[in-house]
């Protein structure tokens, strides 16, 4: 492991943040990255968008059963 990664792990690590790794065709991931770049997104914003917003709606529809 580089100092590099060793710093960002302890980075994560200290400020309770987790790294989540998605495996794609290396085609689809530039087309993603490219087409979000052109709308002014990263892929870490819009992912979180919708993180949240699938974890927000799930824990509503518990709270409501």
């Amino acid at each position: 492991m580089t100092n590099q990664s060793k710093k960002n792990k302890k980075y994560l690590e200290s400020n309770g943040i987790e790294h989540i790794h998605i495996a794609l065709p290396r085609e689809t991931k530039r087309a993603f990255k490219s087409k979000l770049s052109d709308e002014g997104k990263n892929m870490t914003d819009f992912l979180l968008k919708y993180i949240y917003k699938y974890v927000a709606k799930n824990i509503a529809d518990k709270n409501n059963l």
